[in-house]
């Protein structure tokens, strides 16, 4: 869940495998979804190694807590020297995970029955069109008018990821009320849909793989929506307590930027990509290209970066999805096999870009190593931040359209997704 507001929680709190020694102690969730717990004492060997688990009462006992993959970063000891009892220190450690609501017990697998996720451009990629407005009547200056809400049916496929077999629904259901402590105070229609995912039967759901899938799914809306997504809500059910969700807070990539990017132009629906089978196809495309997928989509989600790290970065991108195609270790690109590549993934390459791939292939890579690796220092080649921008946006929606063919698009709908990226207005003065 991302929240907007830091949140501030007193308790108790216990490594997982040791609940008879609790401190107490103070977890601070900030505005980007970080967390940080504060304890008095040590709760973790600042010596020691690895990440660790641990469990939380907060709210005067009330509610529990589970903090995931902790490790201490900081540990001031304010002990009289010689005289190790009482612990005066005072620790603070990085969580990087949290689940509050749920209390885990040792050697429990932290997993789940569901989990449901609130993203924000789900809604426009699906196109659901779930509410419509209609006139009342004939008359053409009445201002009545009359709503009309399809309750469509939710579209579900089943993906594995990571050796988990998860079930992934889009669920299609207009919000049509705000509550305030049940009671329905006001009502606002409007085309909403949420993803969900579900344990099937002998199966686990570790939070891992949920974290996976959504991590997929994200990165496929990026794509697809030309937009940074970000979820408002990310809830998970426990056989525990299968009545009230408890919520996770996950740091998310991007949350380092202050405005996230839109560009209002949906290149291709969830129609476009084939339903929800195309979403399967694409959770394997994903773990395929795993490390590529990331520098690629990256170019969403690091928009204070220099334009020379986006242009890298881009350009990492092709060079792995071009090794792995090739079949080989990662390896140094040659701008032949650029100009390739881009020929291949960018239908119409020399009327789109307005250059010859090969010549353009060429200025790329001298650029790069210019400005990236440092050859050739007294090269005259003039590049300056615009022309590197653009650059990077062809790299990056030829990397993009490469994805998109493995997932099984025909060139129809890889023309059109080259037509619908905002990118491409930049292209011809490339």
């Amino acid at each position: 869940m991302e929240t907007n507001e830091p949140i501030t929680e007193h308790g108790q709190f216990w490594l997982m495998d040791n609940e008879r020694s609790r401190l107490w102690g103070t977890l601070y969730i900030n505005e980007l979804n970080k967390g940080t717990l504060e304890t008095f004492g040590s709760l973790i060997d600042p010596e020691g190694e690895g990440v660790h688990t641990i469990v939380g009462r907060i709210k005067s006992g009330q509610e529990f807590v589970t903090l995931i993959d902790c490790f201490p970063t900081n540990t001031n000891n304010w002990g009289i020297s010689g005289i190790d009892e009482p612990d005066w220190s005072r620790q603070t450690c990085l969580v990087n995970k949290v689940v509050k609501g749920l209390g885990f017990e040792e050697g429990e697998e932290i997993a789940f029955e569901q989990a449901f996720l609130d993203i924000s451009t789900l809604s426009k990629w699906a196109n659901p069109n779930l509410v419509k407005w209609e006139p009342a009547d004939n008359k053409a200056r009445s201002i009545r008018r009359t709503i009309a809400i399809e309750y469509r049916e939710d579209e579900a496929t089943t993906v594995s990821f990571g050796g988990e077999d998860v079930k992934i629904n889009v669920v299609f259901r207009p919000k049509e009320a705000f509550q305030r402590h049940g009671v329905i105070t006001s009502y606002q229609i409007e085309d909403h849909c949420y993803l969900r995912l579900e344990r099937l039967d002998g199966c686990k759901m570790t939070l891992e793989s949920i974290l996976s899938v959504r991590g997929a799914f994200m990165d496929l809306l990026s794509i697809c929506c030309n937009e940074t997504p970000t979820v408002s809500d990310f809830s998970v059910f426990h056989e525990k307590d299968n009545q009230h969700p408890a919520k996770v807070y996950v740091p998310m990539k991007g949350h380092d930027t202050e405005k996230k990017t839109s560009h209002s132009s949906v290149a291709l629906c969830l129609e476009d990509i084939g339903g929800m089978d195309g979403v399967a196809q694409w959770i394997q495309v994903k773990e395929k290209h795993g490390e590529s997928v990331v520098y690629l989509t990256s170019y969403w989600y690091n928009e204070k970066a220099y334009i020379e790290d986006k242009l890298s970065r881009m350009y990492t991108a092709v060079e792995g999805l071009l090794s792995r195609k090739k079949g080989r270790k990662r390896a140094k690109m040659t701008a032949n096999e650029l100009a390739k590549f881009a020929r291949e993934a960018i239908p119409r390459f020399e009327s789109v870009i307005k250059r010859n791939p090969e010549e353009w292939a060429n200025n790329v890579k001298e650029i790069r190593d210019q400005k990236l690796s440092h050859i050739d220092p007294n090269s005259t080649l003039v590049a300056d931040g615009r022309k590197m921008h653009i650059m990077a946006n062809v790299i990056y929606v030829a990397g993009a359209s490469f994805l998109l063919r493995e997932v099984g698009l025909g060139e129809n709908q890889i023309n059109k997704y080259v037509e619908g990226c905002s990118q491409i207005m930049l292209m011809s003065d490339s």
